[in-house]
């Protein structure tokens, strides 16, 4: 995990997913992901990037040359390490795909003990109800664990003990790849052309809908007693 407190210190992470935090908020990403994240979460500046091979030298040099004193940790382990009711939020980028249901609930109770009250975790996956993000983008990674539905996400992260869970889609395939509606044609039976374009719909929602997905979920911002 790449980590950076709010004295300006940071830490790196693992092989398998990477993480770095900016002031209060942990982003981690896998790190078999070759792209650059960059955002804005909770006010914080926050930057991360998958750190397999020479892109672990890129994300530390990043981190110094910002001036934060940056580690290489297990992220898990070095998320456990941290302060309870310390972070801001905590973002996980293609991260839970990679990891057994065990260790999810794992890490989302680890993360509900490490955000302060009102923080917020954002998980962002492989959407498995879309099937052509299934059999492409998931069955490419052969580190990948389990493809986790969105309604099952909701589950272990509620489980944990976090609420208000947001269900975002993102990503939908671009209509060029998708199936096309056919036109109303002179004298052709409306009412048939008409079911078979819903069903034409309803068929490119579960092929070509949208290809990953963001949980959000936040720790409540008082505990019951």
């Amino acid at each position: 995990m790449v980590h950076s407190s709010t004295d300006g210190s940071s830490t790196a992470g693992t092989t398998d997913h990477a993480a770095m935090r900016f002031d209060t908020a942990a982003t981690a990403i896998c790190s078999t992901m070759a792209a650059t994240f960059a955002s804005t979460v909770g006010g914080c500046d926050t930057s991360a990037v998958s750190l397999g091979g020479t892109a672990l030298s890129a994300a530390l040099s990043m981190g110094r040359a910002e001036g934060r004193r940056v580690e290489y940790a297990d992220a898990l382990s070095h998320l456990e390490s941290l302060a309870d009711d310390s972070l801001a939020a905590v973002t996980l980028i293609q991260v839970i795909e990679h990891l057994p249901i065990p260790d999810q609930l794992t890490l989302y109770k680890t993360a509900a003990r490490k955000l302060a009250p009102g923080g917020f975790i954002v998980v962002e996956t492989i959407n498995p109800s879309c099937l052509a993000a299934l059999a492409n983008a998931y069955l490419l990674d052969p580190s990948h664990r389990a493809p986790m539905h969105p309604q099952m996400t909701r589950f272990l992260m509620e489980q944990a003990g976090l609420w208000r869970v947001q269900i975002r889609l993102l990503r939908p395939v671009e209509e060029a790849g998708r199936l096309r509606q056919l036109p109303t044609l002179p004298g052709a039976g409306h009412e048939a052309l008409n079911i078979l374009n819903q069903d034409i719909i309803q068929l490119n929602e579960i092929l070509f809908g949208a290809q990953d997905y963001a949980a959000i979920a936040y720790k409540p911002e008082e505990q019951e007693a």
